[in-house]
């Protein structure tokens, strides 16, 4: 899709979301950057995709803290990032 730029603050609302993926599959292109989201308002959240984008700085502290079924498994998927701790 050759999306770019950070992802908007309003992502958090997308409470119900199960599945969200943006991976960045043309390493020649940009991809998406800025700081990484907690994503811990979506209690349904099952997959994340995120791999070979621009995203830097620390995974936050509360990163997926708002997962309400957390006897399920969580697919995440990070690599080919910035990020640290």
């Amino acid at each position: 899709n050759d999306l770019y730029g950070t992802l908007p603050q309003t992502i958090s609302t997308m409470t119900s979301l199960v599945s969200f993926l943006l991976k960045n599959d043309n390493l020649e292109r940009v991809g998406v950057s800025g700081q990484l989201q907690p994503f811990d308002t979506m209690a349904s959240l099952r997959e994340l995709y995120l791999s070979n984008n621009q995203f830097t700085g620390t995974i936050p502290d509360t990163f997926l803290g708002g997962i309400s079924d957390t006897s399920r498994l969580v697919t995440v998927h990070l690599e080919g990032n910035a990020l640290g701790g």
